[in-house]
């Protein structure tokens, strides 16, 4: 018995040999029908060969679809790329653009306030020195010296003169009435 499975086991490994042999140089569809007949006549027959078919196209259609699908991620990170160069030269333009816009109207307000400022500058200049030329072509106005003396209320003459003129000053005066100074009690 043990040399009757001895021959079925070499008999099974030379038809196996024969099979791989014969699958060489054959197509991958052509393979696969051979596989399928092969299937085809041991249990459950053609189910298990629709079975091994049905998975083999089902894995060939996932590769391909997870192949489609990074194609198309390479394209659209592409397109993002190149779109978001695009926007990045187009926001650095508009950034350059306004950054220039804003020393013009620096400058401008600049050159206003100076021109402003400097008017105003002169107007206040040629004011003061209006009233300065005015004042010295007036006569100073000089209050005449009185040598009247008032009466005193209580009998005593007054014995106060202003120190800056020496003119006579009533009792508790504060400015000398001839020259205007201011008097120190």
């Amino acid at each position: 018995m043990a040399e009757l499975d001895q021959k079925m086991a070499a008999q099974e490994q030379a038809h196996e040999l024969k099979v791989h042999e014969s699958l060489r140089g054959l197509s991958e569809r052509e393979m696969i029908a051979m596989q399928a007949a092969k299937l085809a006549q041991g249990e459950g027959g053609g189910a298990a060969w629709a079975q091994v078919l049905v998975s083999g196209e089902a894995q060939k259609e996932k590769e391909q679809r997870l192949a489609d699908e990074l194609r198309h991620g390479a394209e659209v990170k592409d397109l993002l790329l190149k779109q978001a160069s695009s926007v990045q030269g187009l926001m650095q333009a508009q950034l350059d653009r306004m950054e220039a816009l804003a020393k013009q109207a620096m400058s401008a307000t600049a050159e206003q306030q100076r021109s402003s400022g400097a008017a105003a500058l002169y107007e206040r200049s040629m004011d003061s020195m209006s009233r300065v030329a005015a004042s010295r072509a007036e006569p100073t106005p000089v209050a005449a010296q009185v040598s009247v003396v008032p009466p005193a209320t209580d009998g005593a003459a007054s014995t106060q003169s202003c120190k800056s003129c020496s003119a006579p000053l009533r009792a508790g005066a504060r400015f000398c009435a001839a020259c205007g100074s201011a008097q120190t009690p």
